[in-house]
């Protein structure tokens, strides 16, 4: 062949190359808990597993395996374990999957009498339950829970396991009385989840357990949970089923000294975030408790004006585009991992285009919003509780004097634009260059060196997982003190996994992280004070010896670092029964020592 023919065949290829559109990258999900490999095989090694409902991104394919990645992680996922959503929004479900779409669905199977647990878990007695969902309302009834069955499911009109008609689902089960068997989870030991959270809560408060709720259900909650079913007459298997937790959220369950509990509780609604810190993403056409959820934020921020009904239509739409225009994300209307970081975010703004003067008196979510902002600047301490009061207003105040406004304490449109805006002077005198609408959560970087660190009242142990995970994103500057030295330093959080990947800022801040250290590099765990970017002081561990990869190349630190938050012992020895468990045990030796608690 000529070498013109040849350059004439380049020169077509190119061309015919240059006209095909470019694909944006495809996403799906994990339809159970399952392993990343290294390499397309079964004996390939295993670099992570992704639990059920996990989103990653697809890179490839290589005959029944997909190449994937998910946050540093790359590597390949058999294909039959992933899913995407149909045209409608919808995830087919079959028997085998385990993830939060199995669960929603089995809460409303078991709301229609058709199923008497949710486990989230695709098993043969979900199966026997949507075919016999399927047979009563006129569908083919395979047990596979296709876009047809779950629109049908969660309709108005829908036939119950009963022959009634049911009305719209509900998203979160109600208190119960004594006896009642609503829709609660079936929880046991193993698992992990904001309802074990409520559940410890309630046992805590019940005086069956002490310690903090987790979100864990180890051994210690088992044994709560078993002393509670004792106590109060049930089968007292440590299982945790409706009965049980009926029981326990009324206003009839005994106490651990006998008496009658002094009031019933509603366990939290269900948080947008799994425990693992990734939100499942939704888009237009899925309804869902998490919908709802994602629907309330919005409605607060002032970017929804329609009721949170759980149906992602048209309004829940373009409300979330305008949220992500407003905040510098890509408006495409779907509510992605990032979005949803970003919108439940404590120091995410309200609609820059609908600020109302806030005064003394005032009870709203805008108060609620001011006050979280005003928190993370450092103006006000304590939680945000919506009511504008005279400790709000004299944070107002404070905050328009620093600010070089009127200092009447009325929160008008100028206050809250610059409140919000990214030149807000926080309460240290430093001004907030990331401002309100940052992934770093308006948080100011103080320079490395010596500080006055925080009292110890201020210092708080977090669960990694159910706490302090989901308020921290990639990229976000977070400020660490160690109180041995009263050193100072800032890291960037590089990835978040079992514990998370950070590393110093700048070389200032490597300097003085290695002379908290004694000027040495060491695995070695040491005991330090993170400042996340609400505010929030958290206790934790953390080495200073460089590995594999890092993003900041003028650092004078080649590669990342771990620091290390609370977790549950078990849950640590079975994923990381050396490194992980030696900085779990320094964490519970740490704060043993800085309060006196006893963690278990």
């Amino acid at each position: 062949m000529s070498k013109r023919m040849c350059a004439l065949l380049v020169a077509a290829a190119i061309l015919l190359i240059a006209a095909c559109p470019v694909v944006a990258s495809e996403k799906m999900i994990t339809r159970c808990n399952v392993i990343m490999r290294k390499s397309a095989s079964t004996t390939g090694a295993a670099i992570t597993t992704l639990k059920g409902g996990t989103e990653v991104t697809v890179l490839g394919k290589s005959g029944s395996w997909t190449r994937v990645q998910y946050s540093s992680y790359k590597g390949y996922v058999y294909t039959k374990y992933l899913m995407t959503a149909g045209a409608e929004g919808y995830y087919t479900l079959r028997e085998g999957d385990e993830n939060a779409y199995v669960l929603e669905m089995q809460r409303r199977l078991v709301a229609l009498n058709f199923l008497t647990v949710a486990t989230g878990e695709f098993d043969s007695a979900t199966t026997a339950a949507v075919k016999s969902f399927q047979k009563a309302n006129g569908l083919k009834a395979d047990g596979v829970a296709g876009a047809a069955t779950q629109k049908k499911l969660y309709s108005d009109g829908v036939i119950g396991g009963s022959g009634s008609t049911a009305s719209t689902p509900t998203s979160s089960p109600s208190s119960g009385t004594a006896g009642t068997t609503t829709a609660y989870t079936l929880l046991k030991e193993g698992m992990e989840s904001y309802e074990v959270k409520n559940l410890q809560q309630r046992l805590i408060d019940l005086g069956y357990l002490t310690g903090s709720a987790t979100g864990y259900y180890g051994t210690a909650t088992k044994g709560a949970v078993k002393d509670f079913q004792k106590k109060n007459g049930l089968k007292n298997d440590g299982l945790a089923g409706s009965v049980t937790q009926a029981l326990l959220y009324s206003s009839a369950a005994l106490s651990a000294n006998g008496n009658t509990s002094s009031g019933g509780t509603t366990p939290s609604p269900t948080p947008a975030a799994s425990p693992s810190g990734t939100y499942t993403t939704l888009k237009k056409g899925v309804t869902s408790s998490a919908v709802k959820t994602l629907q309330e934020q919005l409605i607060l921020l002032g970017y929804l004006k329609t009721n949170a009904t759980g149906y992602y239509g048209s309004a829940t739409y373009t409300a979330v585009k305008a949220f992500q225009q407003a905040n510098g994300l890509k408006a495409d209307g779907i509510a992605g991992n990032e979005t949803q970081t970003k919108l439940f975010s404590s120091s995410t703004p309200v609609n820059p285009t609908s600020y109302t003067t806030l005064k003394l008196g005032a009870r709203s979510t805008e108060v609620k919003s001011l006050q979280q902002r005003l928190i993370a600047l450092g103006y006000m301490t304590g939680s945000a509780t919506g009511y504008y009061g005279d400790v709000t207003f004299a944070a107002v105040k404070a905050f328009q004097k620093t600010n070089g406004l009127s200092a009447d304490g009325v929160a008008g449109k100028a206050t809250q634009q610059k409140l919000y805006g990214s030149t807000a002077i926080a309460a240290s005198g430093k001004a907030d260059n990331n401002g309100g609408s940052s992934n770093n959560g308006g948080s100011s970087t103080i320079s490395a060196g010596k500080m006055t660190g925080p009292a110890t009242s201020q210092v708080k142990l977090l669960h990694w997982q159910n706490v302090v995970k989901p308020k921290i994103s990639n990229g976000d500057i977070l400020l660490v003190y160690d109180p041995a030295t009263s050193y100072c330093w800032n890291l960037r959080a590089y990835s978040r996994g079992r514990h998370l990947d950070a590393e110093p800022l700048t070389a200032d801040d490597t300097k003085y992280m290695n002379a908290a250290f004694g000027g040495v590099t060491t695995w070695n765990p040491k005991c330090v004070y993170v400042q996340l970017t609400d505010g929030t002081w958290v206790f934790a561990t953390m080495h200073n010896t460089p590995h594999l990869s890092g993003g900041i190349s003028n650092n004078s630190f080649d590669g990342h670092l771990c620091v290390h938050f609370l977790r549950d012992m078990a849950e640590a020895q079975a994923n990381d029964p050396n490194y992980g468990v030696q900085n779990q045990k320094a964490i519970r030796e740490g704060w043993k020592k800085l309060t006196g608690e006893t963690v278990n």
